[in-house]
């Protein structure tokens, strides 16, 4: 809970009193996968919370802060836990697929400079550059052809 309302010095106060950061509600998410805030994600991380833990729909807590658009968060999740940037959730998509759909061409980018894969389809067979092309975002859909889609 006090992940979820983005209070790190209560996150902080719990977690030294014993709180288990790998704890997960009905639907497998962790307090990492919930929190907006990028200091309790700081903090969760620094506690030992397992950055490439999957959900019940097999979403990393990247993938899910950048289905909110939470670019703080996912980076991070990129540049400090070293979060698992080839994972794909159970529709198929990755943390490009995510990027592109969130409208995050600097997080686009910055995954395609750390390697991900670019060419990956989705469940629908669509990858990244079908998605860049039907929201007509030129400068995701360059970059991605730049980078070998």
């Amino acid at each position: 809970m006090a992940a979820r309302l983005n209070c790190p010095d209560i996150v902080d106060f719990l977690i030294d009193g014993g709180a288990d950061v790998s704890t997960s509600d009905n639907l497998g998410n962790t307090p990492l996968h919930i929190t907006s805030d990028a200091r309790t994600a700081g903090i969760l991380i620094d506690k030992g919370a397992g950055v490439s833990t999957l959900n019940n729909a097999r979403q990393t807590p990247l993938h899910t802060a950048l289905s909110r658009k939470n670019t703080a968060v996912a980076n991070l999740l990129i540049e400090r836990g070293g979060a698992d940037i080839s994972s794909q959730d159970s529709m198929g998509q990755t943390l490009l697929h995510i990027a592109v759909k969130s409208d995050l061409p600097e997080v686009a980018r910055t995954l395609i400079q750390k390697g991900v894969d670019t060419t990956l389809p989705d469940t629908e067979g669509r990858t990244a550059l079908h998605l860049a092309v039907k929201a007509e975002n030129v400068e995701v859909v360059r970059t991605l052809i730049s980078n070998g889609s």
